[in-house]
């Protein structure tokens, strides 16, 4: 594997379909979430607060709190998954091995058996 080198955040500005929402200043996160690190704990609290529909999350610890808090989680695999088998993006394998490549880590088996339910 490569050596960790910086990885491309695109701006999420500009797309219709996720709202950012602010961290509120002054305000501690239930006490459930302070095992997390900062982005997971605002994270959290913030897709409860506006009632978000689902959560994306790929931390195994994160996952596990906020299924215990209702909320309903996919990873990025989930979501690259989703695309293939909405025909958004022509291979699941090659965007897989693109995020892992500048440093992503997504377990192997996790990755091999989403492979093999999309036919690659």
């Amino acid at each position: 594997m490569r050596g960790a080198g910086p990885i491309h955040v695109p701006s999420l500005e500009g797309l219709d379909w996720i709202s950012i929402v602010p961290s509120p200043a002054g305000i501690d996160p239930e006490p459930l979430l302070m095992q997390l690190d900062e982005g997971e704990k605002w994270t959290l609290h913030a897709a409860r607060s506006a009632g978000a529909e689902r959560l994306l999350i790929d931390e195994r610890i994160g996952r596990v709190v906020a299924e215990q808090m209702g909320l309903k989680v996919t990873g990025t695999l989930g979501v690259l998954l989703l695309a293939k088998q909405r025909g958004l993006i022509p291979s699941f394998s090659d965007s897989a091995r693109g995020m892992r490549e500048p440093g992503i880590y997504f377990h192997g088996g996790l990755v091999e058996r989403l492979k093999r339910s999309v036919g690659e």
